[in-house]
């Protein structure tokens, strides 16, 4: 277990990096880490994976101004969890 505590200011996903590097050297590594919506974005997901080999597990924050352009929404899309497939509108 790590703990990081963080002055209330200061983002938590800011410390996500200390967090990992803490575990690591304690000999975690290609391991889940489950967070909460504060430390989730592609960016902190993908950092996790490559640096530190590590799954990060958390919700999606919505993206409120995601409607007003093109695309799809996560909702849009079909989740296989058992075999770990996911479908797009498109197929």
């Amino acid at each position: 277990m790590h703990v990081e505590t963080r002055p209330a200011p200061e983002q938590d996903i800011d410390g996500l990096d200390r967090i990992h590097q803490g575990l690591a050297s304690e000999g975690f590594r290609s391991l889940e880490h489950v967070v909460d919506g504060g430390y989730t974005n592609p960016d902190s997901t993908h950092h996790a994976a490559q640096r530190w080999g590590i799954t990060l597990l958390g919700p999606v924050r919505t993206v409120p101004r995601a409607s007003e352009g093109p695309g799809f929404a996560k909702e849009d899309f079909t989740v296989d969890w058992q075999n770990r497939t996911l479908t797009s509108p498109m197929g």
